[in-house]
């Protein structure tokens, strides 16, 4: 077992909770299926689905870092030459380590054809928590959606900030930041045709 989890331990033993799980899969001398079980703060399920790459093997799934506490176990079962033969494994979950994917945003152009005021911006993080919205610069934002206001400079700026600040089971997520300007349209003039020929009346 130490052998199957070592790329993904830290040094002191310990594992993070992950939000994707671990393959398990091992073979024995005896040839009977090597079987593996999680319990605690984790769990192992075999994958049974023949369209999956992981078809066959087994998944380990981080669940909890409070309590932290998961044992996983390898049996292998006996036969007419080997005795059954079960290998045990403790480990400690620790919070996990969770990112933000937030786009860019496009600048805005007051008095465009294309403007609104206010709109809705999107984030999500890797732990599947709720992300939250902060502004800074010629703009504000109530949950999700970012309102503009006049700039008293040209061109102003708006910088939105996606945030996550972790649970019992994941650490904060370094902040996201996403800034674009605020410019005004360009102005046009466009001549009314007022000339006529000369001779009419």
């Amino acid at each position: 077992l130490a052998d199957l989890l070592a790329g993904f331990l830290n040094p002191d033993g310990t594992l993070d909770l992950r939000s994707t799980p671990i393959v398990l899969f091992a073979t024995s001398s005896s040839q009977e299926e090597v079987v593996f079980a999680g319990s605690g703060a984790c769990s192992v399920v075999k994958d049974t689905n023949p369209a999956s790459p992981t078809y066959g093997k087994y998944l380990l799934a981080t669940l909890s870092a409070s309590p932290p506490l998961c044992t996983v176990t390898a049996t292998v079962n006996g036969n007419a030459t080997y005795a059954t033969f079960t290998v045990r494994q403790d480990l400690t979950i620790n919070k996990g380590y969770q990112t933000i994917t937030f786009a860019a945003l496009p600048d805005r152009t007051i008095g465009g054809p294309a403007y609104v005021s206010s709109f809705v911006v999107a984030a999500t993080a890797t732990s599947g928590l709720a992300v939250t919205f902060a502004a800074s610069g010629d703009c504000a934002v109530a949950g999700n959606e970012v309102t503009l206001a006049t700039p008293t400079t040209w061109p102003g700026n708006c910088t939105i900030t996606a945030k996550q600040a972790g649970n019992q089971n994941w650490n904060p997520a370094p902040d996201v930041s996403q800034t674009f300007a605020i410019k005004r349209a360009a102005l046009t003039i466009t001549a009314n045709d007022t000339s006529k020929v000369y001779g009419d009346p």
